[in-house]
């Protein structure tokens, strides 16, 4: 082959070999492109499924239990028994008040697993304004003794 030829020939396919390689570059481009489009998506999906979960109750609950802890066990005393007692364990202990929190929890720790406050906690404010327990101006409650009288004012 002359010279000129073998060196056209060269240029020629060097030309195509070129032409290839960016086209395969191009396509890594697309790929790259597509890649971070789909994992941008996959983030907000996570995102939505995450919000769903939150806000939506679980199914295989019941509807009460999924606005609030579960229901009360089996047995378990009157509410008001189980404010008494609660505070009774504390004066025994040596306190003479608990405030909304620590009764709860002790509640909770004793009679009711998962309790949540939404549950009870109504009642118990309830007994003070009824004069079954007394609510001090601190907020603190303490069981009715004989020669006390009713809520404070």
């Amino acid at each position: 082959m002359p010279p000129i030829a073998l060196t056209m020939l060269l240029a020629y396919t060097g030309d195509m070999e070129s032409d290839r390689i960016k086209l395969i570059e191009a396509r890594r481009g697309e790929i790259k492109k597509l890649i971070n489009d789909l994992q941008r998506e996959e983030d907000e999906l996570g995102i939505t499924l995450r919000v769903l979960q939150r806000f939506s109750p679980d199914k295989s609950d019941d509807l009460s239990t999924a606005r609030l802890g579960p229901r009360r066990p089996e047995g378990t005393p009157t509410t008001f028994q189980m404010v008494e007692s609660v505070l009774s364990q504390a004066e025994s202990a040596g306190k003479d008040s608990l405030v909304m929190s620590e009764i709860l929890a002790a509640i909770e720790k004793q009679y009711w697993p998962g309790l949540v406050s939404a549950q009870i906690a109504p009642s118990i404010y309830q007994f003070a304004t009824q004069g079954r327990l007394h609510k001090t101006a601190a907020g603190r409650f303490k069981r009715i003794k004989n020669n006390e009288k009713g809520p404070e004012t």
